[in-house]
């Protein structure tokens, strides 16, 4: 077996290198909050600002950590201290929803409400609740999605705006699927906590969404950008990991029975990342390509690697005929032991960002922002792959 695919290995990283290391040097011991980048000493880069989506990122992924493993003595209290640092200084008290950005201090800055970072702060918040029932989270979650509902819903052309002012004034930005992917991801978990009020009707309305207007026949490269009446937008591309992101969000909506999902959609998904967005040098994801899946940037961003596990950790453990599970686990193999190799600073088990096409690190800084894309890949593969070997095991014994 790789090493890569030793499941004590990737839960080790994860709570004994990942999250230690961003509540030790990522949390600002001073203001609260967490920072946004830290450079290769680990010391905060002084960006100027602190940004909600870090915050709700953080919020989720130290409450998945903390359920999983209640006596961390790490997980549960960060998870705790994050909550009351992003309702304290991003919660705007007057018009109600989330700010932007604040300064470091912690004073409102960028005071702009988007539908992205509200996705994440209802992923967040959600799962809060799990751990900490008594907080009031899930009133707070609910209370986004009115507010969302409210002043952010499209109702000519359908779904959300990207963004409003800090008084719900609508601005005018170019469409993209991907806060809607989130919004669509916050839905899902929510439903699989068993929060179905609001959040089940929530998840169809995109699924109807992804199917009709962001990703329709004939599936090609999935567009990033669209004009507002969801045309794609002249001039642009398409990203695998994107791809791979949807592929598993989807997958997860067809075992919950939200729909009846198009076998052609899922395979198209998950089946143009991977013949046009992974090398086959090194089996690792291209940045961006071409609509019709020519190489627009070849660079390779850690993200998309970590979505292109969890797609083929769940699609290991489906039944999809296309995809044989040896070659699957192969795949899943190859690409974990890429991260180990390139991407993983084995000094303090921190991240580099950003390889070029041959494998050369360029990126200067950690984002705090890939703590939950590690984590939630890492944390999939591990569930999925044990999963399908403990079905495997009984099957064996069974047969004896």
């Amino acid at each position: 077996m790789p090493q890569s695919l030793d499941l004590s290995r990737l839960r080790d990283h994860l709570t004994q290198r990942l999250l230690p290391l961003w509540d030790r040097f990522g949390w600002d011991a001073t203001h609260g909050g967490f920072h946004s980048r830290l450079d290769p000493r680990l010391q905060p880069v002084p960006d100027g600002f602190k940004r909600l989506t870090v915050q709700m990122r953080q919020l989720y992924v130290y409450s998945l950590a903390a359920l999983a493993s209640p006596d961390d003595p790490i997980a549960g209290p960060r998870a705790d201290a994050t909550f009351r640092h992003a309702l304290a200084r991003f919660w705007d008290s007057e018009h109600g929803g989330w700010f932007f950005t604040t300064t470091p201090q912690g004073k409102p800055l960028d005071r702009t409400k988007d539908t992205y970072s509200h996705a994440f702060a209802i992923l967040g918040l959600t799962h809060y609740h799990h751990l900490r029932p008594e907080a009031g989270a899930l009133e707070l979650a609910i209370r986004t999605l009115d507010l969302m509902d409210r002043y952010l819903r499209d109702s000519r052309y359908g779904g959300f705006l990207e963004a409003t002012s800090n008084t719900w004034a609508p601005q005018s930005r170019v469409r993209r699927h991907d806060p809607h992917m989130h919004l669509f991801e916050a839905a899902l978990a929510a439903c699989e906590l068993g929060y179905t009020t609001r959040f089940e009707a929530l998840a169809q309305e995109l699924l109807d969404l992804m199917l009709e207007r962001l990703y329709p026949p004939p599936y090609v490269g999935l567009a990033e950008t669209y004009d507002q009446d969801w045309t794609p937008a002249a001039g642009t591309h398409s990203e695998p990991g994107h791809h791979f992101e949807w592929f598993w969000l989807l997958e997860r909506a067809r075992r919950m029975r939200l729909r009846e999902l198009p076998e052609a959609l899922l395979r198209a998904l998950f089946q143009f990342g991977e013949s046009h967005g992974v090398d086959p040098a090194d089996g690792a994801v291209f940045d961006r390509v071409e609509l019709d899946g020519r190489p627009r940037d070849t660079n390779k961003r850690v993200w998309p690697q970590t979505e292109y596990q969890k797609a083929l950790a769940i699609l290991l453990d489906s039944d999809h005929a296309w995809a044989p599970a040896s070659q699957t686990e192969q795949r899943l193999g190859r690409s974990l032991d890429l991260c180990f190799e390139r991407y993983i600073d084995a000094s303090h088990g921190g991240w580099n960002e950003h390889a070029d096409r041959a494998g050369r690190i360029h990126s200067d800084a950690m984002n705090a922002t890939t703590v939950y894309h590690v984590y939630v890949a890492f944390r999939e593969v591990a569930h999925r792959l044990g999963d399908v070997r403990d079905r495997s095991k009984a099957g064996g014994e069974s047969s004896r």
